[in-house]
């Protein structure tokens, strides 16, 4: 169980541990775990969830709303309403283990452009292990989903992690509440712990395995900003 290992030791010695994962990266069991941990959450999540009043915020801060007639609204809520409670477990399942493929891909394409030998296996390394701190968020949303009402709480905002939970989308609208939800203190530890794994297995300067993994998460936030 050296994966599981490392998923924990990842947090508090990051340096380390991407070492050894560079030269063993031990990554099937981690991805299944961490795949389950976030699968779990999120189905638990799903069956307690008020749905109607969930999807209905989710569409208001998508900007979607106001494109549909009351009547298409309903609809939409209604229908989202019978399967959202088997869609949001299904695409953690799948959604997760795609995700650390595709950011592996994006790390392994980066490192081969900057002249580095890392194998795709290193940057998968990088992708699972830089995603530790989802098992402390999961558990954290867990924790508050067992002892309160989040039925009409929006996923994303389950725990306090982020600016976006002291600072209502009602108070501050819906642009700065965006950008208040993407400064969560979970994602920034996981950009960290990438940032310190990619330059672990190329080699290169930290400022510059920051750079790789930040501007394009910046440049994201810019143009969903622009476009809601």
């Amino acid at each position: 169980m050296e994966g599981i290992k490392r998923l924990f030791k990842v947090l508090f010695s990051p340096g380390e541990v991407f070492e050894e994962a560079k030269k063993a990266p031990k990554l099937f069991i981690p991805i299944i775990f961490l795949t389950l941990v976030i699968t779990g959450t999120m189905g638990y999540y799903a069956y307690q969830m008020n749905a109607p009043v969930v999807i209905e915020k989710q569409l208001e801060l998508s900007g979607k709303a106001d494109r549909f007639s009351g009547e298409m609204k309903d609809k939409i809520i209604e229908t989202q309403t019978k399967i959202v409670k088997y869609s949001m477990p299904i695409s953690g399942l799948f959604g997760t283990p795609i995700m650390f493929f595709l950011i592996a891909l994006y790390f392994f394409v980066m490192a081969k452009l900057m002249g580095s030998e890392a194998t795709y296996g290193q940057s998968l390394a990088v992708s699972v292990y830089g995603s530790a701190p989802a098992i402390i968020a999961m558990l954290v949303a867990t924790a508050i989903m067992l002892t309160g009402d989040t039925s009409t709480t929006m996923f994303q905002n389950l725990t306090p992690s982020s600016l976006a939970y002291f600072f209502p989308m009602e108070q501050v609208g819906k642009k700065l509440y965006l950008l208040f939800r993407s400064i969560d203190f979970f994602s920034i530890w996981e950009y960290i712990l990438m940032i310190i794994g990619f330059s672990v297995i190329t080699g290169t300067k930290k400022w510059k395995s920051a750079a790789i993994i930040l501007v394009p998460i910046i440049l994201f936030t810019v143009v969903k900003l622009l476009i809601i």
